[in-house]
């Protein structure tokens, strides 16, 4: 019901992100998105991430986009 979605900039910045905020939105789930995920992710980035993650009250993780948001979501989605 309150996923958060970790993505990198370019997906943030194509519009891909609002259109998935949108759905989700409209189906009343309200997310909210991390898009510092980077390529080769680095612990740094995925301990941004993993705070993030901890600042707000989400019980999902959503990567979206390729692999490098995806790796970065299992590891946090694990954490």
């Amino acid at each position: 019901h309150r996923p958060l979605i970790i993505t990198d900039g370019w997906m943030a910045e194509s519009g891909l992100l609002d259109r998935v905020e949108a759905l989700l939105g409209g189906a009343g789930i309200r997310s909210r998105a991390f898009c510092g995920a980077v390529p080769d992710p680095t612990v740094a980035s995925v301990e941004a991430a993993t705070a993030f993650l901890r600042e707000g009250s989400h019980d999902c993780v959503i990567g979206l986009g390729g692999g490098s948001s995806i790796d970065t979501a299992k590891v946090v989605a694990v954490k």
